[in-house]
């Protein structure tokens, strides 16, 4: 083996240990909190690059020894990561035992891209799975105009469009109780909140949300971060069933989305499931699921699944659930410590 080869398959090897050890700094500068995304990319060129070092590299030099023992390592943090949301795990989200449809909510996520011009995919996507709920992402005074024909279908609407791709709109079949556009950290990033009535007249507290990712122009992630603290406080402590929803611009695996989950108490679909990718729809061995919808543990799951694309830059999710208060406690949820809550805490004083 040349040279160049050499250096080539021992840089690679040092490059994926740098990128599955950096996410373990509980930073939130976007350079760091950026490497949490593709990890299942990450574990395969990790893999590859073990592999090529241990069996095209003669020898077992101390260096060597010492490298792939450190891809070792790494692979098994992002097997942590990476596993939960497969099905080789139990499923944390359990099936719904009720039929009753007077519980039961659908709900339809989805970005639409700002600067897709075409909504057509997305009505006949809404026409075809007729959901109780349809939260949209990235809609402007166009996206409404083009959206008005929906408002016959779904009567009750709350939303605040944008030309900063943070517009988010929020209609609904079922009646909106004190639903409200508010602005939790950021004046520009706008998210919905409020209560769905069910058919059976019960109510589940709803939360819609996009922050931004974290991106050099943005310096860091502390306003999402700060964002999911304060709806995970709210959802916690609220006296409804709790359903969180929206593009999170975080993938399910990161610190900051587990650290929510445990403040929240909230279960997760994709766990025991699969990873339902949702971006980049046009790079699919590079895609992630960014688009989410967790919920209390009042509520089980009767189906969960990524839609067709649209025309948009993320797949649509669609979830299904049956309100169950009377099996909550066959459901565990993560829990936090006195460290989760003080990491909560910090948080939250960073984004004063």
């Amino acid at each position: 083996m040349s040279g160049m080869w050499k250096w080539l398959i021992q840089g690679s090897a040092v490059f994926y240990v740098a990128s599955a050890i950096l996410p373990l700094l509980k930073s939130d500068a976007w350079w760091i909190r950026g490497w949490d995304f593709p990890r299942l990319q990450f574990a395969i060129f990790g893999l590859a690059a073990m592999l090529l070092l241990s069996f095209t590299t003669p020898g077992w030099p101390l260096h060597k020894l010492a490298l792939v023992l450190l891809l070792a390592v790494s692979l098994a943090l992002d097997a942590y990561r990476i596993v939960p949301y497969t099905p080789l795990v139990r499923l944390e989200s359990l099936p719904a035992d009720s039929d009753d449809p007077a519980r039961k909510l659908s709900i339809f996520v989805a970005n639409v891209l700002q600067d897709n011009d075409d909504p057509q995919p997305l009505l006949r996507l809404l026409a075809e799975l007729s959901p109780d709920l349809v939260l949209l992402l990235e809609v402007n005074g166009r996206w409404m105009d083009e959206l008005a024909g929906l408002r016959s279908s779904y009567p009750h609407h709350v939303g605040q469009p944008l030309e900063n791709t943070y517009g988010i709109a929020l209609f609904s079949r079922l009646e909106l109780i004190d639903a409200r556009v508010s602005h939790l950290v950021e004046s520009d990033v706008p998210s919905i909140h409020g209560l769905v009535s069910l058919a059976s007249g019960e109510f589940v507290e709803i939360h819609g949300l996009h922050p931004r990712p974290p991106r050099p122009q943005s310096g860091g992630t502390t306003e999402r971060d700060a964002e999911l603290v304060l709806i995970a406080r709210e959802a916690r402590d609220s006296e409804h069933p709790v359903i969180v929803m929206g593009d999170l611009n975080d993938v399910a695996w990161s610190h900051t989305t587990r650290l929510f989950r445990r403040i929240s108490e909230m279960l997760d679909p994709r766990v025991g499931r699969g990873h339902f990718p949702t971006y980049p729809v046009a790079v699919p061995f590079l895609r992630y699921p960014l688009d989410h919808v967790f919920h209390s543990r009042s509520l089980r799951l009767v189906e969960f699944k990524r839609l067709p694309d649209i025309g948009s830059d993320h797949f649509p999710v669609y979830a299904e659930f049956s309100l169950e208060p009377e099996g909550r406690l066959s459901q565990e949820s993560p829990k936090a410590d006195e460290q989760d809550q003080k990491e909560a805490r910090d948080t939250l004083r960073r984004a004063e």
